[in-house]
């Protein structure tokens, strides 16, 4: 799913699918890999991509009614909505409103995008490299994402709870500027989408944007260790990118000068490029002790603990209990609800 393309002409859009089609070295493929829409404004447009072994089975859903803003399409009884909210607090709430019947004709969802807003500012924005305390950004969306009983597909990957496997928080945040970092970008899960989620993260963009790609793995068979051994990744997603700079900058001075010094750089050249790489795991695996206890000291601090996908189920069962005892006055507990 791509948000802000910023496509404006027919013409761009048929450049843009054939650039698409080429990676795949496909030059008329049978079945469309991409999907677009065009703006009208600076910003907003969207994509959906697609590969040439699933595109027979992706269809556009209710494409009269695509906008700049949202789109959708169906792939094997799933539909999959790409939103780009606006950034304006009005016209987000506007924009909601309209995205509702959107997403009441059918059991298994993902929605995913921009939403230019976060739910739970605590734990999903941090700024000066400490949360922020203010309140929910947008009420209406927390409202509707809850009676479609729509999940955020983060909290359901917790249920990996394999010891080799790292539950870093950063991973999940897109958006970064100095020291601050917010998880704007999210995906929301229902139906068979919510029980075949495998892993959710943030990773560096592969072209020049300012927010990171995320990434929402699905399986629809057995459930699989994910991530038992972390790549090495640079630049290394960090809340405190001074101090990784800083690091890095001090061990790779140390490398070089030895590296110099030795004459013999044919020989060496394997050596040097091992010692970076150790570097840079050491350097990251530092970073991310330092972040994990911020957070752990975070979520003691707004008594949330991470819940597993049994425990995360067990609450969404109950809270719809509780609604459809509520809608139809049959409580246990007598309240001035019921009563009336």
């Amino acid at each position: 799913m791509v948000q802000d393309a910023r496509l404006h002409t027919a013409e761009q859009v048929r450049a843009v699918k054939q650039r698409w089609n080429r990676t795949w070295a496909r030059k008329a493929p049978e079945h469309p890999l991409s999907y677009w829409t065009t703006t009208e404004t600076k910003s907003a447009g969207l994509g959906i991509l697609c590969t040439p072994h699933v595109s027979s089975k992706v269809r556009p859903w209710q494409r009269e009614s695509w906008t700049n803003r949202v789109m959708a399409v169906e792939f094997d009884g799933w539909l999959l909505v790409n939103i780009y909210a606006p950034i304006d607090q009005a016209e987000r709430l506007e924009f909601f409103s309209d995205l509702d019947p959107w997403l009441r004709h059918h059991e298994s969802i993902i929605l995913g995008g921009d939403f230019n807003c976060v739910l739970n500012r605590q734990q999903d924005r941090v700024t000066g490299r400490k949360p922020s305390t203010a309140s929910c950004e947008s009420p209406y969306l927390q409202e509707m994402l809850q009676g479609l009983e729509l999940t955020d597909a983060v909290s359901l990957k917790y249920q990996l709870d394999e010891e080799d496997v790292d539950h870093d928080p950063l991973h999940h945040y897109s958006f970064w500027r100095k020291d601050g970092a917010s998880r704007l970008d999210r995906f929301y899960v229902k139906g068979q989408p919510y029980a075949a989620v495998q892993w959710v993260e943030a990773l560096p963009p592969a072209h020049n944007s300012d927010h990171y790609e995320v990434r929402l793995e699905h399986s629809l068979g057995h459930r699989r260790h994910q991530r038992s051994h972390r790549p090495i990744q640079h630049p290394i997603v960090s809340g405190r990118p001074e101090r990784v700079r800083e690091a890095l900058g001090q061990g790779l001075h140390k490398l070089l000068d030895a590296f110099d010094n030795g004459g013999n750089p044919v020989g060496q050249w394997d050596k040097l490029v091992a010692d970076i790489q150790n570097l840079i795991r050491d350097t990251s695996r530092q970073d991310r002790k330092q972040t994990q206890r911020y957070f752990e000291n975070l979520r003691a601090a707004t008594r949330k603990p991470t819940a597993s996908r049994a425990e995360h189920q067990k609450d969404l069962d109950a809270t719809a209990r509780l609604r459809a005892a509520r809608s139809f006055g049959d409580s246990i507990q007598q309240s001035p609800e019921t009563a009336r």
